[in-house]
Formats: C-alpha cells, sequence, structure tokens
C-alpha cells in the first residue's frame, strides 16, 4: 500500500455517486482497496461544500 493516487473533486464525487462507467468503478474500487488516496486542500473544500444529487 505505498502507491498514492491524488484525486480531483469530479473522479471523487463520480465515484461516490457511482456515475463511472462499470470498468472504470471496478478499477476505482480496486485503487481504494489497495491504495493511498490523496485529496488537494482545494478538492477538499469542494467536497466539504458537495451535496449529493439526492440531498433534499
Amino acid at each position: 500500500m505505498n502507491q498514492a493516487y491524488l484525486w480531483d473533486t469530479n473522479i471523487a464525487v463520480y465515484y461516490l455517486q457511482q456515475q463511472l462507467p462499470p470498468y472504470a468503478g471496478k478499477v476505482m474500487d480496486d485503487i481504494a482497496g489497495n491504495s493511498r488516496i490523496c485529496f488537494s486542500v482545494i478538492t477538499e473544500i469542494e467536497l466539504f461544500s458537495w451535496k449529493p444529487a439526492n440531498h433534499t
């Protein structure tokens, strides 16, 4: 688990909402389960203010 990946806001949101194509979703699942995921400060701020589409 020494490999790290830098995720941007869009990929994080698409992943969380399961909007990626099936193959890409499987790749991202593998990355999320076996590697360290990093976010920039800007991405963290954007994710803290993000509301899922089904949020009322």
